[in-house]
């Protein structure tokens, strides 16, 4: 992909998860925080119209009619300030042109965001991360010959190749949405395919998921479920000043995170830990350590993967509708 057309994309990505909160916000009457996010959107939708205006080669599809239309409507519902008919034209315009820009994007491109050098430096600071969560959260001392075995055991795992093939045999299945991020598919314990992301707005989903699970106060949120980070982004992004510890079961999942999600700059927080507990011996002793200033919250599709009984059992209790449920 050249060089300006991945810079359009990326920025798209960006964009399109503005307008996923402006409408969420404009549509529960929370206007100020809405207007913030159509303020924020000034330079993306003017990088966009000016890309699809200077290249009529690649963009001949798109009619710069309906561009500078769409724009001049959700203006004048701006200055008219009926925000109803700003968000239904924020999301049913705009954010459908933008996933419809992108789709045009990689169907002319060989698009695929592996970066095998951003990979090998997000690897390097995830093994960094889990290796001090051995103190900091398993509560290993510096010198425990158990906390050097496993951190050896991390690291080799972490650092062996990343092989498709193998991982697609396995059932792990990486793909591209309509709107430029990555979602992440994998086998649940009777081997069937699960998502556990979306497959379309992947911010919007993330964004409600965070929102729902955001408590004020909340000193320290404990996660299960790493997924591809988004849910976790948006929900440091909500509550920047709060601790966050993410567990994670699957080491291929952490894998495919540094590889995939964008989202790495989570493992250069200082406030966000990793933990690869494999058997939650781990998220067993930091849960019996609750002093009510926590937040447990569980990615449910990270939760329908798991296969350890006693594990799931344990969690079931912080689900409340989990028992009332026969079919999940």
């Amino acid at each position: 992909m050249k060089k300006e057309i991945l810079k359009i994309f990326k920025k798209n990505i960006e964009l399109l998860a503005l307008v996923d909160k402006a409408v969420v916000y404009f549509r529960e009457g929370r206007y100020d925080l809405a207007l913030d996010m159509l303020a924020n959107m000034g330079d993306g939708i003017t990088a966009l119209a000016e890309r699809i205006y200077g290249d009529r080669e690649y963009f001949a599809n798109v009619s710069t009619d309906s561009v500078a239309e769409m724009i001049e409507g959700i203006l004048a519902a701006r200055r008219d300030r009926d925000y109803v008919l700003l968000a239904d034209l924020l999301d049913v315009q705009l954010g459908s042109f933008i996933c419809n820009v992108q789709e045009l994007i990689m169907k002319q491109e060989d698009y695929f965001a592996f970066d095998e050098k951003r990979y090998s430096q997000a690897i390097l600071k995830l093994d960094s991360k889990l290796a001090d969560s051995l103190t900091s959260v398993c509560g290993f001392e510096a010198d425990d010959d158990e906390k050097e075995r496993l951190r050896v055991n991390h690291s080799a795992l972490l650092k062996d190749s990343l092989d498709p093939a193998r991982l697609l045999e396995q059932g792990y299945a990486v793909e591209l949405t309509s709107s430029g991020f990555m979602t992440l598919a994998a086998s649940d314990p009777e081997g069937k395919k699960l998502y556990l992301h979306s497959n379309g707005h992947v911010t919007l989903e993330s964004f409600l998921l965070a929102k729902r699970w955001f408590t004020e106060g909340a000193g320290v949120y404990i996660i299960y479920g790493l997924g591809m980070g988004y849910h976790l982004s948006e929900l440091v992004k909500l509550s920047p000043q709060s601790e966050f510890i993410v567990f994670e079961s699957d080491i291929n999942i952490m894998k495919l995170f540094c590889a995939f999600s964008g989202e790495e700059e989570l493992l250069g927080k200082d406030n966000v830990s990793f933990v690869y507990d494999p058997e939650f011996v781990f998220l067993d002793r930091e849960l019996s350590r609750f002093t009510g200033t926590e937040k447990f919250c569980i990615h449910f599709p990270s939760f329908k993967r798991i296969s350890n009984s006693d594990a799931k059992k344990l969690m079931s209790i912080y689900i409340p509708w989990y028992n009332k449920v026969k079919e999940l």
